[in-house]
Parts: structure tokens; C-alpha cells; sequence
């Protein structure tokens, strides 16, 4: 919640000959916020292109109790799926809830365990849920495992209010939200919790010498001449380095 934001509007053709235009406008506000601001941060902040990396994500409430909302889930935008959730913890300063997830099945959702649920978990994105959070300084620790394809990839994570709006989110700030350290992953972060950073959400990665990464077929070689054995061949790739949609060529040779 600020007093002025930006947004930009691009377009883009394949037809030299088109042209577009920009109507009305209309912006959903919700006040008061779920929150005077939410501190996020990520950990480590170094991954090698398309791993799989344990991460482990903090957002830290920054929160006028009695004025403010307070948000029950948070969604992270992630640049893969996520291939494992491990604890989650909501740290108050009434007391602390963890809910292990390390052999939950991401396939078959929701998941539940006490009263923190994992509700969607996407291509893009992994959401979850809890009690409503209301209080300053909470605490929500979330351990996950995926892969970064790209050097400064960022996590975004947004909080939501069920109650109060099925769309509207609220962006948390990157920052310093928690000693990460103390979780088993490298945080060299000094700076006093609650401090805004505009990194702390952002992975760097070494820049690979090829644009593929996990490529395989499976299986290399089949037939489909619909016998019902290797009819279908399943292809799976991860490109690197690459900011927007581009086209890729896949080449299948007979003998």
C-alpha cells in the first residue's frame, strides 16, 4: 500500500499493418491493506542453473494491529514447479506452528496438516493457507525445492485475505525478514530484520554455455504405429537464460 504505483502497458504485433489502442481503465483498491507492509526474503541467493535447490523463503509482517487486516495465505511465484514443500512455520508472537510436508504428494491436493494447507501447487506457483495472521512481527518460514533457469530470477510472494477479496493480493517488499542461516542454508545477510533490500527475493545464477538444460525423452526411441508399446514419446527440456516466450524447433529422425 503506497501512495503513487506505476504500471506499463506493451504491445506487441507480428503485423506491421496493425494497431491497438487503450480504453477505460478500472483498479480495485481495498483499504485498509492486509498489512502496513510485508518484509520477504529468499535463501541461498546462489543456485546452479536448472538444479533442484532446497530454498527457503521468510516474509516477516510489518502490521497495525487493530487497524490492519491480516492475510490467511501466501502465493510464491516460482520459475519452475515445485518438486517438494518441506516445513512451513508460522512464528507469532503468541506462539509457533510448524507443519511438515517433506512426504507430502504434490500431485494429490489440497494437503493438510494442523491448520497450514498447501492449496494449489502450478507450474508457476505454490499457495498456501493458514489461520489468520493479524499480529506485528509474525513470522511465516517456508522450506521448498525447484530450480532457477535464469540469473536474477525472482520469487515474488503476495498475501491474501480470503475473507476480504477473492482477487486483490498484496506484494511483499524484499528485505532482510529473518536469519535464514538459522534454517541450514547460506545468508550472509547483516542487516537489522525488517530492513528493505531490493535483492533478497532474487537468485543469481552462472550463466550456462547451453541454452538446454534437463533434456530427456522418454522413451529415446519409439513407434507409433498404435501396437499399443512406445506409441508416444514424452519430451521434457528446461531453457535457460531466456526472459520471454521463443520458439523451439524439436527434430524426429527415423533409422
Amino acid at each position: 500500500p503506497r501512495r503513487y504505483f506505476q504500471f506499463s502497458i506493451d504491445f506487441f504485433s507480428d503485423d506491421f499493418d496493425a494497431a491497438s489502442g487503450v480504453g477505460a481503465f478500472a483498479f480495485d483498491v481495498l483499504s485498509p491493506p492486509f498489512a502496513e507492509s510485508l518484509i520477504g526474503e529468499i535463501a541461498p541467493r546462489q543456485a546452479e542453473v536448472g538444479q533442484q535447490t532446497d530454498f527457503v523463503i521468510a516474509v516477516r509482517s510489518i502490521l497495525r494491529q487493530g487497524t490492519d487486516r491480516g492475510f490467511t495465505g501466501i502465493d510464491i511465484d516460482t520459475p519452475l514447479r515445485v518438486k517438494r514443500v518441506g516445513r512451513v512455520r508460522i512464528t507469532r508472537p503468541s506462539g509457533t506452528q510448524e507443519a511438515d510436508f517433506g512426504n507430502t504428494d504434490l500431485e494429490t491436493l489440497p494437503a493438510v496438516i494442523g491448520n497450514i494447507r498447501i492449496a494449489d501447487v502450478r507450474d508457476d506457483l505454490l499457495s498456501l493457507e493458514f489461520p489468520l495472521i493479524d499480529e506485528n512481527d509474525a513470522l511465516i518460514t517456508v522450506e521448498l525445492a525447484t530450480a532457477v533457469l535464469r540469473f536474477g530470477t525472482t520469487f515474488t510472494v503476495r498475501a491474501r485475505n480470503a475473507e476480504a477479496s477473492q482477487t486483490l493480493t498484496q506484494q511483499t517488499t524484499p528485505g532482510n525478514a529473518e536469519d535464514l542461516s538459522l534454517f541450514g542454508v547460506a545468508d550472509a545477510d547483516i542487516s537489522p530484520s525488517g530492513t528493505p533490500d531490493g535483492q533478497n527475493l532474487s537468485v543469481a545464477v552462472t550463466i550456462a554455455r547451453n541454452l538446454l538444460t534437463n533434456v530427456s525423452a522418454q522413451p529415446a526411441v519409439f513407434s507409433p504405429n498404435s501396437d499399443g508399446v512406445n506409441d508416444v514419446s514424452e519430451i521434457q527440456y528446461d531453457i535457460t537464460n531466456i526472459g520471454r516466450p521463443i520458439p523451439l524447433q524439436i527434430v524426429i529422425s527415423d533409422l
